[in-house]
């Protein structure tokens, strides 16, 4: 088969539903290029059962997990996922409620394992001070990074400043 796209983007799809409909495919996942898994209620612990499944794909350019909730403590089990993606483009985790501890681990993986990610939304992620402090020790290590979109963080001026260094 020829299946490049794998498009999970239906409204509060059950996270045990999308996992069973990757397993399905699993023998193709090598093949996709772009996962749209957004608003799924893919929260942790259910995230778990995606990210392994995922890590099946290292083919993906386009990984789409935004309005998921998948929470701090799925922050670790993304990060794990991230690293078997070495030709990710774009990561789209807007709107996950990852925290400071979530964007850490993710932000401590990305430049090793996906060295050619060039757009990362992180928008609506509750980082605030910490986690942008997080973001932006990554940042620089991010040699095609071309768009970055971190809007409503919670930022203040000291945020700000980790950033303009």
């Amino acid at each position: 088969t020829s299946l490049e796209v794998l498009d999970l983007e239906v409204e509060y799809f059950p996270h045990f539903f999308s996992f069973f409909f990757l397993v399905r495919f699993n023998p193709y996942c090598f093949l996709f290029l772009h996962c749209d898994s957004q608003n799924n209620q893919l929260r942790y612990p259910g995230f778990d059962r995606f990210a392994t499944v995922v890590r099946h794909c290292p083919a993906l350019h386009t990984l789409n997990l935004s309005f998921n909730l998948i929470g701090p403590l799925g922050g670790p089990r993304l990060a794990r996922a991230l690293e078997y993606l070495p030709n990710l483009r774009v990561l789209n985790i807007m709107f996950n409620d990852l925290r400071i501890s979530g964007i850490a681990s993710v932000t401590a993986v990305l430049p090793r394992c996906c060295p050619q990610l060039e757009s990362l939304n992180v928008s609506d992620n509750a980082l605030a001070v910490d986690g942008t402090a997080h973001l932006a020790a990554c940042l620089p290590k991010l040699k095609h990074l071309r768009s970055l979109s971190m809007c409503a963080n919670q930022f203040e001026l000291r945020a700000a400043q980790h950033l303009s260094r």
